[in-house]
């Protein structure tokens, strides 16, 4: 039975809606869901912007193959799998601005690496290296710093590497 509303006397009254008041909430839920693509594509390319800034940055020479963005709102992030000329994982070891991070870190994002791009992934032999960082203008990181890291194998010329801005 539906919740209709009473008229004091316990009789269900039907309430009119103008026309106009429907045109308004239409109008408006339209406006917030351009909003809210125009956010999530600012942030995409703002993500990209901040794999490239983090490639001129390590001056390395990777080329992003796939990319993954994450579906939070307020959390942007996005994880990409790159691959190099060279071994990134020794470039970014001798980095003083990275350190290897712990056995927990490392399943954790070898585990995101799988849900972003499949159950194919061979990760055995990777290491995982974090800093936190800006990473300058046209970044999600451009202010404050972001959570950085980049899971490679020595040797390999395949790496992934994730953005977390929080």
């Amino acid at each position: 039975m539906a919740n209709w509303p009473l008229n004091g006397k316990g009789v269900a009254v039907a309430i009119k809606i103008s026309p106009k008041v429907v045109a308004v909430v239409a109008i408006a839920a339209v406006v917030m869901i351009a909003a809210a693509v125009s956010l999530r594509l600012s942030d995409r390319t703002a993500l990209d912007s901040s794999v490239n800034a983090l490639k001129e940055d390590l001056d390395s020479d990777y080329e992003v193959e796939r990319e993954h963005f994450g579906d939070s709102v307020t959390d942007v992030s996005g994880v990409w799998s790159v691959r190099s000329r060279s071994d990134l994982s020794e470039k970014i070891a001798s980095k003083a601005e990275f350190a290897k991070a712990d056995e927990d870190d490392l399943r954790y994002f070898k585990q995101l690496v799988v849900d972003a791009f499949g159950s194919g992934e061979a990760l055995d032999g990777y290491v995982l290296y974090r800093s936190e960082r800006s990473l300058g203008d046209g970044s999600v990181c451009n202010t404050a710093p972001c959570s950085i890291y980049v899971l490679g194998r020595p040797g390999s010329k395949l790496s992934y590497v994730g953005i977390y801005k929080t």
